[in-house]
């Protein structure tokens, strides 16, 4: 019997560099520029097309940089022009000197950041010593959202995973009781994770918050239910058999969502908000084909009980959902493990209603450089260098808390925006729950899929083996045998690693220059929990809803509002009916 492989999506992530603080606020500058002669300042001369605001445009682009905003109403009431522009290229600092050289320029300063006041008296702020340093939750909107929930005990979610470490940060939030191991089919209090893959996704979804300590997650209270697939194989893997210690089959999976099959239909008022899965598996059938896999219909089924959302990650490897993989991995020498042809799953699974797939942001709102996009991709939430929880006995990178990146940390944010929403609705149906994540996602933060960057991946190999970027910034794709000799003189041991790396470099580059038809990372945007409450507000209060299986942007609204207009019509043309059958009488 064919075993299909699952490769782990933490096995393929790519390296990255923690940042202080906000990358595109380090090349933002704030400005103040002189009006030109014959000109006036008035909300209509400022329009995005108008001849004032084309020259601000103009006056960015000659110092490299853009035109990000222009605040009107300031600009008219001070009659000088105040405006945000972003450096292409270079830092704030430098982009300053730039702009004081300039005789239309007044003045120019860094978009600094500004610390957060902490609002103990509502609690919005929670006082856990990291709060700072986590950018994601920030990102999404929670703390405005904890204005009106933290959460609920009464709200379970589900990691399939690599088990979740007894954490003092997480502790009060993991139901322990109903922790099953799915690699060997028993029920597990705990399982002891040696990844830290499971532990970070929990902590993101719900470490405990206002603790005084460590992380928050999206929620403060909630229960988390730990399914693990690899804790106690890799427990049993003796040294020599290394290589497979991340190995997971697709009856882990299987037996899995039938544990939480039995659960549901065990506990018909269980509120169960949603399944976190982070893991992918490449196969060669197409997504229609795939119907016919075993390990579909049991997604389907789970699918079909319609009690809870399905929130799969994108995937690392930079392609496209959906679509087949259009080069081989190991022919091209690039990391992951996927074949020509071949489709990512569970996200390209079709026809599941209560599905969520999430890609990954960085930062700026760009995309993560890693993250797999396409229409098939639902929303995206951030992705990049997140803060969490971490089983301090990890085989590497141990600790009690860490940075990781991929979409395997994208998808707990949604997650955990989803048991937000079912702690303030617990009625609240998946489809509409869905739709409120969906129709309250921020589409100015869709950013599109971009092509590969030869000079970031250099940058990045640099920072990996502690070179200085100077060194190797102007190395060319085909570099030549003198710089060749240069860098192995200068990296000694390191050199032949350096090769590899720019190896995988060069390949990406030539494979990514070939994908021309770039589409959005997702068909929302950003994730946004604040607003996503208010959707689901919205709907939740509608005297007519006919919910819909939540699939798109602004679906509860109209589907609500066609049913008035249908029904209403309905009525119309029987009364019609019967007044016409009563004169032909």
């Amino acid at each position: 019997m064919r075993k299909i492989f699952i490769a782990l999506l933490f096995v393929m992530l790519f390296a990255s560099v923690g940042f202080a603080g906000n990358v595109s606020a380090d090349r933002e500058v704030l400005v103040i520029f002189r009006v030109p002669e014959n000109a006036s300042v008035s909300v209509a001369a400022l329009d995005d097309e108008s001849e004032l605001t084309n020259y601000i445009k103009q006056a960015a682009e000659e110092v490299d940089a853009d035109l990000v905003k222009i605040y009107k109403a300031l600009s008219t009431a001070d009659g000088r022009i105040f405006a945000l522009i972003r450096s292409r290229n270079s830092t704030a600092e430098n982009l300053i000197k730039e702009l004081k050289k300039r005789p239309d320029v007044i003045t120019a300063s860094p978009n600094r950041k500004i610390k957060s006041i902490k609002l103990n008296s509502t609690g919005v702020i929670p006082n856990d010593t990291s709060f700072d340093e986590l950018w994601g939750i920030k990102a999404i909107r929670a703390p405005e959202a904890w204005e009106t929930t933290q959460g609920s005990d009464n709200i379970y979610v589900a990691v399939i995973d690599t088990a979740v470490y007894p954490h003092e940060d997480l502790n009060k939030n993991i139901a322990s009781d109903l922790g099953y191991n799915a690699a060997l089919e028993v029920n597990d209090l705990w399982s002891n994770d040696l990844v830290g893959h499971g532990t970070h996704i929990s902590g993101t979804i719900g470490a405990v918050g206002n603790n005084n300590i460590g992380v928050v997650g999206v929620n403060w209270n909630v229960k988390i239910i730990p399914l693990s697939f690899v804790g106690h194989l890799i427990a049993d893997t003796s040294d020599d058999e290394n290589e497979d210690m991340y190995e997971v089959f697709t009856y882990m999976l299987v037996s899995a969502l039938d544990y939480l099959t039995s659960l549901l239909e065990n506990d018909p008022d269980m509120k169960l908000a949603a399944v976190n899965i982070s893991l992918g598996l490449w196969v060669e059938y197409t997504p229609e084909e795939m119907k016919g896999e075993v390990l579909y219909q049991a997604f389907k089924t789970f699918d079909s009980l319609n009690r809870t959302l399905i929130v799969v990650a994108a995937g690392n490897e930079g392609l496209e959902v959906g679509q087949p993989a259009p080069f081989d991995s190991k022919a091209e020498g690039v990391q992951g493990n996927f074949s020509k042809d071949h489709y990512i799953y569970p996200p390209s699974f079709p026809d599941l209603d209560n599905m969520i797939v999430v890609g990954a942001i960085d930062y700026d709102g760009s995309p993560a450089r890693f993250t797999n996009w396409g229409n098939s991709v639902d929303i995206t939430a951030p992705g990049v260098n997140i803060l969490s929880t971490n089983s301090p006995i990890a085989q590497e990178n141990p600790g009690f808390y860490c940075l990781k990146s991929g979409t395997s940390m994208a998808a707990p944010h949604v997650v955990g925006a989803a048991a937000l929403l079912q702690s303030f609705y617990p009625n609240a149906k998946p489809s509409q729950i869905k739709n409120a994540l969906l129709e309250g996602a921020s589409s100015d933060i869709n950013p599109v899929a971009s092509p590969f960057s030869w000079d970031l991946m250099l940058k990045e190999i640099a920072q990996i083996y502690n070179i200085s970027s100077d060194l190797i910034k102007d190395i060319p794709i085909d570099f030549t045998s003198e710089d060749t000799e240069y860098l192995a003189e200068y990296l000694g041991d390191d050199y032949t690693k350096f090769c590899v790396g720019l190896e995988i470099a060069r390949n990406y580059s030539k494979i990514y220059s070939q994908l021309s038809d770039l589409k959005n990372i997702s068909r929302t945007g950003m994730l946004d929990v604040k607003a996503a409450l208010d959707v689901l507000d919205r709907d939740m209060h509608m005297p007519v809803h006919l919910s819909s299986s939540g699939s798109g942007c602004n679906a509860g609204f109209a589907f609500s509002f066609a049913g008035v207009i249908i029904i209403t019509a309905m009525i119309f043309f029987i009364n019609k009916a019967r007044r016409s059958l009563k004169q032909k009488k």
